[in-house]
């Protein structure tokens, strides 16, 4: 069916933040008053029923704006990959006059804020390693307490989905969703499950999603990437940039420790791709990213980067438009020429870049330089951002010291 509205994520899918907000899906706006609420709680609310007959008549929702925005730039939204994975019609007929769906979900998509990294693209809402960040840079208490019981629950609820045999998607992300110990009850469950012949091969059809940021080879004593080859799973490892521009993006994190982990989910996982966050020091330093990955046979489900609260230079189009024209050309025709599945969705967000330039004029670069050498002074072993510049591209690093 056409229908620019509707979205299958209002009838198949489950989704808790790391905030523990309730939202249509994980770009969709948070519904007020829903945090820490259980799917059946959620699932027919008057919040829900409500959207999906606003679907369903064409009308577009506030709360998914940022689909809306990416079609109208031209990138492929959430709502759209969401539309291919799942058939409207059979979908739709099964809604009531009132909007209610009598069906469980199908598609869950639990979160978690523990993290053992404070990448510099990152914040408070998503890292619990941001905290302490967060409270001197912004001046806020952030609420990073992770809530075990409540985890449990919605552990609980995807198990119960396994036994009924409704569940078909689980996307795990957190935080890092290696540290999630809700994710590995869930786990360790379809591992018992996968003995029972009458779940086997049910087991083996639901398809398991991950944004990780590969740092992690064990859990306790569980080496990972054994355990999941035996579903089925596709891998999307968060790395952005390679050597001193990963140490700097990835706050935390060894490069050395996490190239080496690459190549071993690879040989265990081979639906192993990488997930950059497009920001500007993965752009500029796009050479020595491909080179690594085209060499490792990766595919790229990159994205964009998403401005937060804290002021820094990370967003390739607040730059002056000599630098920002240089890295962006650059970029472009390096990945049209890759061979790397995926190129597709990067190339989109690059040229929406250039479309929204326009809309980055006249930073206060003084003010974003001092709040990014405060940022700077929290690194727990990189490069400063100055430092970094000068490494992998000097016409920035000069313009950026005469600030």
């Amino acid at each position: 069916m056409t229908n620019d509205s509707i979205c299958a994520a209002a009838f198949v899918h489950s989704h808790v933040t790391a905030k523990y907000e309730r939202k249509l899906c994980c770009v969709a706006k948070p519904i007020e008053g829903m945090e820490k609420t259980t799917t059946e709680e959620y699932w027919n609310s008057d919040y829900l029923r409500d959207a999906r007959l606003k679907m369903i008549a064409g009308e577009k929702l506030a709360d998914c704006s940022f689909c809306y925005n990416y079609e109208n730039m031209g990138v492929t939204s959430f709502r759209q990959v969401m539309n291919g994975m799942y058939p409207l019609d059979n979908i739709i007929n099964k809604v009531t006059q009132d909007g209610t769906l009598e069906s469980s979900p199908s598609y869950y998509d639990y979160r978690t804020i523990t993290c053992n990294l404070q990448c510099v693209t990152c914040d408070d809402n998503h890292s619990s390693k941001h905290a302490a960040i967060a409270r001197e840079l912004l001046g806020r208490n952030s609420q990073t307490k992770v809530d075990l019981q409540y985890e449990k629950k919605l552990g609980h609820e995807i198990i119960s989905g396994l036994h009924a045999k409704t569940v078909d998607n689980i996307y795990w992300a957190g935080g890092e969703p290696m540290l999630m110990a809700t994710h590995w009850d869930v786990i360790f469950e379809m591992e018992k499950l996968l003995e029972d012949p009458e779940y086997t091969d049910y087991i083996k059809s639901v398809r398991m999603f991950y944004n990780t940021n590969m740092t992690k080879l064990y859990w306790k004593d569980h080496f990972i990437p054994a355990i999941l080859s035996k579903f089925n799973v596709t891998l999307w490892a968060s790395i952005d940039g390679v050597a001193e521009t990963f140490e700097y993006c990835r706050d935390g994190a060894k490069w050395d420790t996490v190239r080496e982990n690459w190549l071993i989910y690879k040989k265990h996982i081979p639906n192993t791709s990488v997930t950059a966050v497009l920001s500007a020091p993965v752009l500029m330093d796009i050479d020595r990213f491909m080179d690594f990955f085209e060499s490792n046979d990766g595919n790229m489900f990159n994205h964009q980067y998403e401005p937060n609260d804290y002021k820094n230079l990370l967003d390739i189009r607040l730059y002056p438009d000599d630098i920002f024209h240089t890295v962006i050309d650059h970029a472009i025709d390096r990945i049209r020429r890759t061979h790397l599945g995926g190129k597709e969705s990067t190339l989109e967000v690059l040229e929406m870049y250039r479309k929204q330039k326009s809309d980055f004029s006249n930073p206060d670069y003084q003010e974003i330089k001092n709040h990014t050498q405060r940022r700077d002074k929290f690194l727990k072993n990189s490069k400063s951002f100055e430092e970094l510049l000068q490494q992998i591209n000097k016409p920035t690093y000069n313009w950026y010291v005469g600030i």
